[in-house]
């Protein structure tokens, strides 16, 4: 389980560290609040521009999504995860 904020802006009384003391669980991700970078968007058919505070927040939490599991890091044979030794011919 994770916890996420979602349009957290500047003018919040509560900052993240306090959120995660209110919830007594660690916050995963913040994602600030742009609603110009969000209507562009979504007016042009297009992502988040990268380029904003929210486009970078959503690509850091995208890799930490995507990033493969510490034991694939490491290398030979014996850190060989299940599908790439049920691949091996």
């Amino acid at each position: 389980m994770s916890l996420l904020v979602n349009r957290l802006n500047r003018r919040h009384e509560l900052s993240p560290d306090d959120m995660a003391k209110v919830f007594n669980y660690p916050i995963s991700a913040v994602f600030p609040e742009d609603y110009g970078a969000a209507h562009r968007a979504l007016t042009a058919g297009k992502p988040i521009a990268a380029a904003g505070d929210l486009g970078r927040a959503l690509q850091t939490f995208g890799d930490t999504l995507f990033a493969p599991p510490k034991s694939e890091k490491k290398k030979g044979v014996g850190a060989l995860g299940l599908s790439a030794l049920l691949s091996q011919g």
